[in-house]
């Protein structure tokens, strides 16, 4: 199973950095950020946009055409997302600051891709949406995996304290198809 926004499945960090699954409407076409780097850093950031930075901040890095969700309660969320075959990017807010970031591959309703500026994201070592599995064991050796009971893959997790960065791989394509940083 391919987990894409047209199936409107999200990916959260949750307790303990236990990926959980969350139903959201899918948001209204929007575009991709518009990044000045392209280099995720587990646990920290993503594209230039760091966890702890305003929402003002992030717009002013990634430009203002993200939707987002009013904030009827401390916590929100932003969506940097163009068109369904593009990666898109969410960024989620408590108190007005960034607290994490959910990355999810495009579709063509069938296969997983990664265009836009979002597939476009990579780690120090080369990992982000559309690496191999081996890609990710290769650059994290040390990191631990777990299958889902729901059959969507595998989600592997990096610690890096005080956060967790979470990678699905796709079961099927064998590729990372979603990544949580929070």
């Amino acid at each position: 199973m391919v987990v894409t926004r047209a199936s409107a499945v999200v990916l959260v960090i949750g307790v303990q950095g236990l990926v959980v699954l969350a139903a959201r409407p899918s948001p209204a076409p929007a575009a991709t950020p518009k990044l000045t780097t392209t280099l995720l850093v587990p646990g920290k950031s993503v594209g230039g946009v760091r966890i702890g930075m305003t929402l003002k901040q992030v717009r002013a890095a990634w430009g203002s055409r993200g939707l987002c969700e009013p904030a009827r309660s401390p916590s929100a969320w932003c969506s940097w997302r163009g068109k369904p075959v593009e990666a898109g990017v969410d960024v989620h807010l408590r108190k007005g600051k960034v607290t994490a970031f959910s990355l999810v591959s495009g579709s063509d309703g069938q296969h997983p891709l990664f265009g836009g500026s979002v597939g476009t994201l990579r780690t120090k070592d080369g990992v982000g949406l559309g690496s191999t599995e081996a890609d990710v064991l290769t650059a994290f050796p040390a990191i631990s995996g777990l299958s889902s009971p729901l059959g969507l893959g595998v989600s592997y997790t990096l610690t890096t304290r005080p956060r967790t960065t979470e990678l699905l791989v796709d079961p099927s394509a064998r590729v990372v198809v979603s990544i949580g940083i929070g």
